[in-house]
């Protein structure tokens, strides 16, 4: 991309992201003996698909709210600008959710992580309702007053309206990890975010 060889110059995000993505399962394989593109193949390629429309949301709140970023050195030709961008976005979450993995795995060296056990349901209650409240009034406060310093209630907004839910169904939860005395999850988030982010 330095030396602007094509396609490696006009494709760099979706490449280099694709190439982080095999790099970072790999550290993981070499770490534990398996990892998510190994071993999850299906759910790897689900978590790719579902990234693309997820990406277009944030997308939409940039376009007609935050206007805090935009894209140069895009192809003229629009299919093939629509490719690329349907490759790139097909990046993000797996990306994040390799990150958190090796995350996990380099936690795990040093102390052993949780077993997974099956979530049991958590009713909403106030804190849950309150959670779910405060998710959409980040949602809606942009959209409300758009401003490009508003980026982070838009991130954090989608986690605290969902993450309850999610709990509330008995599905994976931030609050059900909270309720079993495990924190894991969000460090591994967390450092994958950052890692991510720094990358970027």
């Amino acid at each position: 991309m330095l030396a602007r060889i094509e396609p490696f110059w006009s494709w760099h995000t979706p490449i280099a992201w694709t190439g982080y993505i095999y790099f970072v399962d790999g550290l993981i394989w070499r770490i534990r003996g398996d990892s998510p593109i190994r071993n999850a193949r299906a759910e790897m390629a689900f978590v790719a698909l579902v990234s693309v429309p997820l990406w277009i949301v944030f997308e939409l709140y940039n376009k007609y709210t935050l206007h805090n970023w935009h894209y140069v050195g895009l192809p003229s030709v629009l299919l093939i600008r629509y490719i690329g961008y349907a490759w790139a976005f097909a990046t993000i979450w797996p990306a994040i959710f390799e990150t958190a993995e090796l995350a996990g795995s380099l936690r795990d060296r040093r102390a052993p992580e949780f077993r997974r056990l099956e979530p049991l349901p958590i009713p909403l209650g106030t804190v849950g309702w309150l959670s779910v409240l405060a998710g959409a009034a980040m949602l809606a406060w942009p959209i409300v007053q758009p401003s490009p310093w508003l980026a982070a209630p838009v991130w954090l907004g989608f986690i605290f309206l969902l993450d309850p839910i999610n709990a509330r169904n008995g599905d994976e939860s931030l609050r059900g990890d909270f309720a079993a005395g495990h924190v894991g999850r969000l460090i591994n988030l967390l450092w994958g975010g950052l890692a991510c982010g720094l990358t970027w």
